[in-house]
């Protein structure tokens, strides 16, 4: 369901980082009465709209920020519930423990250029994560069966942070450490 009116020009916007992970599927499957997540990420961005004669600037100004980008690895920590800034719709994601300094690091560069457009910044302290289910709403008590199922082989799961996305509205652009 749209949540933002629908304004002929203006594109859905959102800068993340793509997640292919094995154990987040299998957690996924374990649930019931939850809607997937079409395509894991983590977010580097708050959802923001930009006009179609924006994007050419938007990308240039996003492969000057990512420029130095020095891949990396990120590890999960735990499992946690995320309510969406509305409070309408409950998330069940995979907390990143390990690389959290460096996805502050790549959000501060995402914000600087973000604010050049004049729209808001990421949140002061991100919790970063990778959502794999929703609903309207998720009893807490999935977060303790999660965790004692899939919690040791979460811990010991990392993965290399070598890309970067901009999804503007249909349009998928990568960033890459070879740019």
């Amino acid at each position: 369901m749209r949540k933002v009116p629908h304004i002929v020009g203006n594109w859905q916007t959102l800068v993340s980082i793509p997640v292919e992970q094995e154990i987040l599927l299998d957690m996924f499957q374990s649930l019931e009465n939850v809607d997937p997540i079409d395509q894991m990420h983590i977010s580097l961005s708050k959802t923001v709209y930009f006009k179609e004669f924006q994007l050419q600037e938007l990308d240039q100004q996003l492969k000057r920020a990512f420029k130095n980008f020095e891949p990396f690895t990120v590890g999960f920590s735990q499992v946690s519930l995320y309510w969406n800034d509305t409070r309408d719709r409950c998330f069940i994601a995979a907390d990143i423990g390990p690389g959290h300094a460096e996805l502050v690091r790549l959000t501060e560069r995402v914000d600087q250029v973000l604010s050049a457009f004049n729209h808001p910044v990421f949140y002061s302290d991100p919790k970063f994560h990778v959502s794999f289910g929703s609903q309207t709403d998720i009893d807490p008590s999935v977060v303790t069966d999660l965790q004692k199922e899939f919690g040791f082989e979460l811990k010991r799961t990392g993965f290399l942070v070598d890309s970067i996305q901009l999804k503007f509205g249909n349009k998928l652009l990568t960033y890459t450490t070879t740019d």
